[in-house]
């Protein structure tokens, strides 16, 4: 099998100089967009500066498809 791997970073908005949280809500929505289009989460990591998180990657894979398989 080949497989195929895709990052996203999710960011927590930003109100003025204060970062909000990321709501559970919008990974929600990435999480279950990826999923229809085929992509399994296999790790998440949080980035972070001076104590404090800056965002949220996720991890993805998914079984390449063959060009014999597209056609």
């Amino acid at each position: 099998m080949i497989y195929e791997y895709k990052t996203i970073k999710i960011n927590p908005s930003k109100s003025s100089m204060i970062m909000k949280p990321i709501e559970t809500e919008e990974i929600d929505k990435v999480l279950n967009e990826m999923g229809l289009l085929g992509w399994n989460l296999v790790s998440t990591s949080v980035t972070s500066s001076n104590g404090s998180a800056k965002a949220l990657l996720l991890f993805f894979s998914r079984e390449k498809q063959r060009l014999e398989e597209l056609v």
